[in-house]
C-alpha cells in the first residue's frame, strides 16, 4: 500500500541587513502559518524591522546615502557635556561657553608644532560638514523598538576624520572605526524608536589636534565614511 505523508513546512527568511553608506542593522524574520489535519505550525517574530532615508518625506528602505562634497579647515572643540553643545557656538568674551575653534601652527609638516591660541568660530561653515538621516520602526513591524544606537562605524585610517552622530537623547563621536560595538547607557542616541521618522544628525570634521593633520598632508585627508544603527525589543532601563 502506499503511503502520503503530510509534512508540516515552516519557513522562515533571516536576513542581517548590514547597510553601505549610512544604515541601519536589524535581524529581518517573515513568519508564516500553514496547516494539516491535526497539525499546527507557526513562526512568530519580535524582530524590530529598522527602515531608513536620506529625506524626512524620502524612500525608506534598509540602505541609504548622502553625498558629502566638502572642503574642511582643521577643527576641534571644548569637552561637551549635553547634547545641545554640539551646536552651541555661544561667542563671548571671557570663552566661558565657546565650543569649536581652529589654531595655527607655524609648521607645515607637524600637526601639533607650536601651535597658536583658540580661534573660536561662529558656524560650522568650512570646518564641519553636516548631514541628516531619518530612522523609524517597518509598519508592519513592533510598535515600538528601544535604545538606538551606532552598532558599526568604518572611517579612514590616519585621515584626522571625526564624527558624531546624535540622535533625539544623545550623541557619540567616533574617531576610529569599531564593529560589534556593544549597548552602552552613555551611547544611546535615542531612547525609543518608533513608525515615525526620526532625524538622526550626522557631523564630520578633520581633527586639527590629530597627528595626521597638517598642511603638507591635506590633500591625502578625504575618505567615506559608513556606518550602521541598531534598536532593541526591549528597553535596557
Amino acid at each position: 500500500m502506499k503511503m502520503k505523508k503530510l509534512i508540516p513546512a515552516l519557513a522562515m527568511l533571516l536576513v542581517s541587513a548590514i547597510l553601505l553608506g549610512t544604515s541601519t542593522y536589524a535581524w529581518f524574520s517573515m513568519s508564516t502559518e500553514v496547516s494539516a489535519t491535526g497539525m499546527q505550525v507557526t513562526a512568530v517574530s519580535d524582530a524590530i524591522f529598522l527602515e531608513i532615508s536620506n529625506a524626512s518625506a524620502g524612500t525608506y528602505d534598509i540602505t541609504a546615502a548622502q553625498s558629502l562634497d566638502a572642503e574642511l579647515y582643521p577643527a576641534h572643540h571644548e569637552a561637551w557635556s549635553a547634547l545641545a553643545d554640539i551646536e552651541e557656538f555661544d561667542l563671548n568674551s571671557d570663552s566661558t561657553n565657546d565650543n569649536w575653534y581652529y589654531r595655527y601652527n607655524g609648521n607645515s609638516d607637524n600637526a601639533t608644532n607650536a601651535m597658536t591660541a583658540k580661534n573660536y568660530i561662529s558656524s560650522f561653515t568650512g570646518y564641519v560638514a553636516e548631514t541628516s538621516y531619518w530612522v523609524k520602526l517597518r509598519a508592519n513591524s513592533a510598535d515600538t523598538g528601544y535604545d538606538l544606537i551606532v552598532s558599526d562605524i568604518t572611517i579612514p585610517a590616519n585621515k584626522g576624520i571625526t564624527v558624531v552622530i546624535a540622535g533625539a537623547n544623545g550623541y557619540k563621536e567616533f574617531s576610529a572605526s569599531a564593529s560589534d560595538i556593544a549597548y552602552a547607557a552613555a551611547d544611546v542616541l535615542s531612547n525609543t524608536v518608533t513608525q515615525t521618522a526620526q532625524e538622526i544628525k550626522v557631523y564630520i570634521y578633520f581633527n586639527g589636534d590629530d597627528p595626521n593633520v597638517y598642511t603638507d598632508n591635506a590633500a591625502a585627508l578625504t575618505g567615506q565614511v559608513t556606518f550602521n544603527l541598531q534598536a532593541f525589543v526591549s528597553d535596557h532601563t
